[in-house]
């Protein structure tokens, strides 16, 4: 090579490296940015976790009680740290549920004061109670959140009912809970034929059946979407020990 040619190939060469090294002090400079920008989202997740070590603690607390002494107050905190809605939780005060009245409750005690979700929430903090399981993981679908259910149900041919469901806040914990008056009362689904659907895909879950995609789900013994028809007919009576 020539002098020029030479001279040419190295001016090229340190152009690059100069754009290189621009290139890396900017990424340098985004990166500094986005650290001293993450200083007060980490002291508020602390602060989050610090808050969530003491309902842990205090949840822990209740749980180690025998749950027929546990008072109405303490029934009340229990299921509003287990994230059981306000709302239900004023009827539950009202209504005088202390431990003794929990370990008996159903979910038809509750009327239809307390909404879909409030009355599945109800259910399983006293489900989970009575049965000794508060410390356990929620399990397949049991612990979906309402764009899991979303997707299952698009997935399973339901999808307006699955938009539905979505708009309604029903979660993995309420979806294994369904029965078919939840689908008539509250979710609108007036056809017999998709609500005779719908329980069946609800059954495959709560039965460890397998789904579209193959996969083995795990939900809770002792929920029953689909219960006979003479529970079915007893449903729609009136129940005397409903809340007011």
């Amino acid at each position: 090579k020539t002098m020029e040619e030479r001279k040419k190939a190295l001016e090229e060469e340190l152009k690059k490296l100069n754009e290189n090294i621009v290139t890396k002090e900017r990424e340098h400079n985004e990166w500094m940015k986005k650290v001293k920008g993450k200083g007060g989202e980490i002291e508020w997740l602390e602060k989050q976790f610090a808050s969530l070590e003491v309902k842990v603690k205090r949840l822990d607390q209740l749980n180690s009680k025998a749950i027929k002494i546990l008072t109405v107050e303490e029934v009340k905190e229990t299921m509003r740290l287990e994230g059981v809605r306000e709302d239900a939780l004023q009827i539950l005060g009202t209504n005088g549920v202390d431990g003794e009245a929990l370990v008996d409750l159903e979910e038809s005690d509750l009327g239809m004061k307390i909404g879909l979700i409030g009355r599945k929430q109800v259910q399983f903090v006293a489900e989970r109670r009575r049965e000794g399981r508060m410390n356990e993981e929620l399990k397949g679908a049991e612990g979906w959140d309402v764009d899991q259910v979303e997707k299952w149900m698009t997935e399973n041919g339901m999808k307006e009912e699955g938009a539905k469901m979505k708009a309604e806040g029903v979660d993995g914990i309420t979806l294994v809970r369904l029965e078919v008056r939840d689908l008539i009362e509250e979710l609108g689904v007036g056809v017999l034929k998709r609500r005779k659907e719908i329980i069946s895909k609800i059954d495959g879950l709560r039965q460890g059946k397998k789904d579209k995609n193959g996969k083995e789900e795990e939900v809770p013994k002792g929920t029953n979407a689909n219960p006979p028809p003479q529970q079915q007919q007893q449903e729609k009576s009136s129940n005397p020990n409903q809340f007011k």
